[in-house]
């Protein structure tokens, strides 16, 4: 597998959320059934709040990266998105 930076998580969840989105627009445009609308407008807003909810946990878990970081203590804190470790690239002081 590729290595995952936090920059590239964050835009691929907003994608996903965004992706959802349009998804769901197409559903409601050419369903017929209002059952089947009604499953796949659950599934999706499923898959756009856990992507959103994702982005969010991986957003506080950098700027505690980076908080840690500018204390000068030591980095403890691991940053996963769907449970997979993201790469935190912390900018070099001079």
């Amino acid at each position: 597998m590729f290595p995952l930076d936090a920059d590239t998580a964050k835009n691929a969840t907003l994608g996903v959320v965004g992706g959802s989105f349009f998804a769901l627009l197409l559903v409601l445009k050419f369903a017929k059934s209002i059952v089947t609308k009604l499953l796949l407008m659950i599934i999706l807003a499923g898959i756009g709040v856990i992507a959103f909810g994702q982005r969010d946990s991986l957003s506080a878990c950098v700027n505690g990266v980076k908080a840690q970081a500018e204390a000068g203590s030591v980095i403890n804190t691991r940053c996963t998105i769907l449970g997979r470790e993201v790469t935190i690239s912390l900018p070099t002081g001079s």
